[in-house]
């Protein structure tokens, strides 16, 4: 259920350009919240400083990122992420997107350590590990999306508009 975008073709769901934009404000407000502000902040910095458009695989990553993120929100945007009428938590349609974000973060990271400890960074490395590790033990119950599940309406929705005599293969026997 983590990650997955149901397209369905509900009369109830509307398309406007004013959801695609509370999505965007949406996600990356759930962005600095759950990478502590600061980090966020450091990887932009660190984008431009560290002339990461010079490395190929980081211009990928950046551009993969980038087009999840587009196509994750705008598909998303039948749904208002800040309606009270919203039946499940929309936090977690964004995970995929995160994890390039973890990428590019790391990356930005082991720029900054390289520049200030030069080759004996690997000790810093570890400590800033630590910090990253202490962070999200604490903020457990925050970033906690263990009992979000889709709303049963929105199963049902999606499992209705199978043609006659499909097969539906679920994660579980409960529909």
């Amino acid at each position: 259920e983590f990650g997955s975008i149901f397209l369905l073709s509900n009369p109830a769901l509307k398309f406007t350009l004013l959801k695609v934009f509370k999505h965007f404000w949406a996600y990356f407000a759930n962005l600095l919240t759950s990478f502590g502000v600061i980090l966020p902040i450091i990887t932009l910095l660190v984008l431009f400083i560290g002339r990461f458009f010079e490395n190929r695989k980081l211009v990928l990553i950046i551009a993969a990122f980038l087009v999840i993120v587009i196509v994750q929100l705008v598909l998303l945007s039948t749904i208002d992420p800040t309606g009270e009428d919203n039946p499940f938590q929309i936090n977690k349609f964004y995970l995929s997107s995160l994890v390039l974000f973890v990428f590019l973060s790391g990356a930005a990271l082991d720029w900054i350590v390289k520049r200030l400890f030069g080759e004996e960074s690997m000790y810093a490395l570890l400590l800033l590990f630590v910090f990253i590790v202490i962070y999200f033990a604490a903020n457990f119950r925050t970033n906690n999306y263990a009992d979000n599940f889709f709303s049963q309406k929105m199963v049902e929705d999606a499992l209705s508009q199978l043609p006659v005599d499909s097969v539906a293969i679920t994660v579980s026997h409960i529909v």
